[in-house]
């Protein structure tokens, strides 16, 4: 390599970056994460669901339907070695409470399906609730999606319609009061934590988390911990 001249080496001294500052190690804080799995009830039969789609139908009719679309691709997948579970059963959720402790999940976020204060395929939760099960945590997720023939939500004929209005949120957040009570449901610290699956199909989203805070502070729940599921392109 060419050696520098001299000028070259004076004003490379000249640049040299001043000698920084020590870096202040701060100590680590343990952080607790809380492993949740979201749960579909969808795993029995409804009288709706009977008239949509065929007397008997859940999502089992689907998983049994499921075709194979290329070599090696394995379909349709049978259940465990708890079969075909029906969801009505107490037992069912029992063991798959007892499921999720021994693999480390720390509890079940329920989907929950309330359009104008009819509540959809609510068994489960309602059983979970009023102690027909064993304890275990939970919290919901509330799918305010109208329900069509094409399953997406967005297109084809309607099945059951979800009302984004502020006058319809109100009375969604005063309908699940005693949810949010419910001394099973899981908390960041100390505040009920809520997931909202399209948050952004609110006809206000800022009106309408306003005032299902104010709601819940004078119905004596607290704070609220709301956050927005992040799916079919929401990333806000």
């Amino acid at each position: 390599w060419p050696q520098p001249n001299q000028k070259s080496e004076q004003l490379a001294q000249t640049q040299a970056p001043a000698e920084e500052p020590p870096v202040e190690i701060l100590p680590r804080r343990p952080i607790s994460v809380k492993k949740l799995a979201f749960y579909l009830p969808q795993f029995h039969p409804i009288p709706e669901n009977d008239e949509w789609w065929g007397e008997g139908f859940t999502e089992w009719t689907n998983v049994s339907r499921a075709k194979p679309f290329f070599p090696g691709h394995w379909q349709p997948r049978r259940p465990g070695p708890m079969g075909f579970y029906d969801l009505r059963v107490p037992a069912t959720m029992n063991k798959q409470f007892e499921l999720a402790r021994r693999y480390g999940l720390d509890g079940f976020c329920f989907y929950y399906y309330w359009f104008n204060g009819k509540k959809l395929l609510e068994k489960p939760l309602e059983m979970l609730m009023a102690g027909k099960t064993d304890p275990f945590p939970f919290c919901i997720c509330w799918v305010n999606e109208t329900w069509t023939r094409s399953w997406d939500g967005m297109s084809g004929e309607v099945l059951v319609e979800a009302n984004q209005s502020l006058e319809g949120t109100k009375a969604f957040i005063r309908d699940l009061e005693p949810v949010l009570k419910n001394e099973s449901y899981i908390r960041v610290d100390g505040r009920p934590l809520l997931l909202i699956y399209c948050a952004q199909k609110l006809e206000n989203p800022r009106e309408t988390v306003q005032d299902w805070r104010e709601f819940a502070r004078t119905a004596g729940i607290g704070e609220l911990h709301i956050c927005a599921v992040q799916s079919f392109g929401f990333d806000d």
